[in-house]
C-alpha cells in the first residue's frame, strides 16, 4: 500500500517489460507507419486505455508484415500504480485477439528492450508438401519440391559464426555494419514439417528469410553448399537465393545480458523461494563476478535465516575465485587481490556446538568475525581469528575497507588476550 502511495504521489516513473504474443498476418509489421496497422500502434493505443496515460514502447526489434511472434519484448515508463501482474488482464481487455500480452515486469529504469538483448532467436516453418495446410495457412511456407536434409545441415553450419551478410539482406545501404554473429542454426523435420531455427546477435533486414531460401535451393541441388562460402565474400544479394515469404517466420525468443541489479534485488524478497532461486541462479553462471559476490556478502550480513545464510555462503565460495595478483595490482589495492586478505574476506560454513544450550548446529561466518550467535538460544560464541597478511601489508586496510580491517585487529587483539586457546565449540 504505500509503495502505492509513493509512486502514485511522487515522480517515480517504473519501468514495465512486456512480453508479447501476435498472430502478424493482419498487421504491417511491428513498428509505427503513418497510414498502415501495427502492432506497436495497436499495443500502444491498449496501454494507454487501460492505465489512461500516453505512453512510448520500444520493442525489441521490428517484425516484417505478416510476420508472427511468440516471444517479442517490449518495455514503457509509466507513473501508474497497477500492480505489473495486474496489468496483463487490463492490457489484454483492450488488445484485439490476434495480440496478446503474456506477462509484464517492474525492470530496473536502464533496461533497455532494445539495447540489452544478447541475442534474437527466429523460427522459420516449411511445409514440404504440395498440398497447402487450411489451419497453418498463416504460419508456414508451402514449398513441394524433395530436399536433401544432409545438404542443407551442412551448408547451414557454414553461415554460423561472425560473417558480413550483405548478400542476404535486401537493405545493405540502411546498415553501416553488416556483420553479425550467427550461434546457431538447427534445421529440425517432423512429418511434412521443416522448423529452421536460427539465433544471432542481430540480424539484417530480411536475413532470415533469405538464409531460408538459400538453404532450400540446396537442398533442392540449385545451389551446392561449396557456394554458401562464395556468396558470403561476394556481398551482393543477387548471388544468394530468394527471400522467403514473411508468414513462416516466427519471434520465438529475446535473449538479454545478464543484469545483477535484477537478479540481486530478488535476495531481498520476503518469499525464501525466490531468494533461494536467485541464489542459484548467481552461483550457476556468475563465476568470477566480483561485484555479485560483493552484494552477496552484503546479503549474508544481512539475513536472518539460516538456511539462506548458508546456500548464500556456499554460493560465495562457488563463484568466487582468487588468482594471484601481478606486482602492478600490488600497487593499486582492489577489493580481490591478496590470497592473505582473502581469508579475511572469506565466508565459511563452521559446524557449531553452543556452550551454553549444547545445540549442534552450523554458522557462517567472516573470516574477520571474532564473535557470532547461536542460532538456537543466541548466546554469542567466541572464536581465535586466523592471522592474515594484512597485518603487516601497508595497503592492507584499502585492500580489505576500513571496517573489515578494524574488526579484523579487534578480533586478533581479543584472540590474544581474552582467549588464549580456540573455544571447544567450534572444531
Amino acid at each position: 500500500m504505500f509503495r502505492r502511495f509513493l509512486i502514485q504521489f511522487s515522480n517515480i516513473m517504473r519501468n514495465i517489460k512486456l512480453q508479447i504474443e501476435y498472430d502478424g498476418a493482419n498487421y504491417s509489421g511491428w513498428q509505427t507507419q503513418k497510414n498502415d496497422k501495427t502492432v506497436q500502434e495497436t499495443l500502444s493505443h491498449a496501454i494507454a486505455q487501460a492505465l489512461q496515460e500516453k505512453v512510448t514502447i520500444h520493442g525489441a526489434g521490428r517484425t516484417d508484415a505478416g510476420v508472427h511472434a511468440l516471444g517479442q519484448v517490449a518495455h514503457f515508463k509509466t507513473g501508474s500504480s497497477i500492480p505489473a501482474e495486474r496489468l496483463v488482464h487490463a492490457i489484454n481487455y483492450y488488445l484485439p485477439h490476434d495480440i496478446v500480452v503474456k506477462s509484464a515486469v517492474d525492470v530496473p529504469e536502464t533496461f533497455h528492450a532494445q539495447y540489452c538483448t544478447k541475442s534474437k532467436v527466429y523460427q522459420y516453418t516449411v511445409l514440404n508438401d504440395w498440398t497447402r495446410s487450411a489451419i497453418n495457412r498463416n504460419f508456414c511456407y508451402v514449398y513441394g519440391y524433395a530436399l536433401d536434409m544432409e545438404k542443407m545441415a551442412d551448408a547451414a553450419k557454414l553461415l554460423i559464426g561472425a560473417h558480413d551478410f550483405t548478400s542476404f539482406t535486401t537493405k545493405a545501404v540502411e546498415e553501416k555494419n553488416r556483420v553479425r554473429t550467427v550461434q546457431r542454426l538447427d534445421i529440425r523435420k517432423e512429418g511434412k514439417y521443416l522448423y529452421f531455427t536460427i539465433e544471432a546477435d542481430g540480424f539484417l533486414y530480411n536475413m532470415v528469410r533469405t538464409i531460408v531460401g538459400t538453404l532450400l535451393e540446396v537442398g533442392r541441388g540449385k545451389i551446392t553448399g561449396e557456394d554458401i562460402m562464395d556468396i558470403l565474400s561476394k556481398k551482393n544479394r543477387i548471388f544468394a537465393g530468394p527471400t522467403a515469404p514473411a508468414r513462416g517466420l516466427c519471434l520465438i525468443e529475446i535473449k538479454y545480458k545478464d543484469d545483477i541489479e535484477s537478479l540481486l534485488r530478488n535476495l531481498y524478497h520476503e518469499n525464501a523461494d525466490v531468494v533461494k532461486r536467485t541464489l542459484e541462479e548467481i552461483g550457476g553462471d556468475r563465476q568470477g563476478d566480483h561485484e555479485s559476490v560483493k552484494a552477496l556478502q552484503e546479503f549474508l550480513r544481512k539475513e536472518l535465516r539460516m538456511p539462506l545464510r548458508i546456500l548464500a555462503a556456499q554460493t560465495i565460495a562457488k563463484i568466487q575465485k582468487i588468482t594471484l595478483p601481478t606486482t602492478e595490482a600490488f600497487k593499486k589495492p582492489d577489493i580481490f587481490q591478496c590470497p592473505g586478505a582473502e581469508k579475511v574476506k572469506r565466508v565459511e560454513i563452521v559446524d557449531v556446538t553452543c556452550p551454553h544450550c549444547r545445540k549442534e548446529g552450523t554458522a557462517s561466518v567472516a573470516g574477520f568475525e571474532h564473535e557470532f550467535a547461536c542460532e538456537v538460544c543466541g548466546t554469542l560464541i567466541c572464536r581465535e581469528v586466523p592471522e592474515s597478511c594484512i597485518e603487516k601489508c601497508p595497503v592492507g586496510s584499502a585492500c580489505v575497507g576500513e571496517e573489515r580491517y578494524r574488526k579484523y585487529l579487534m578480533g586478533r587483539k581479543k584472540s590474544s588476550t581474552e582467549w588464549p586457546s580456540l573455544p571447544p565449540c567450534i572444531s
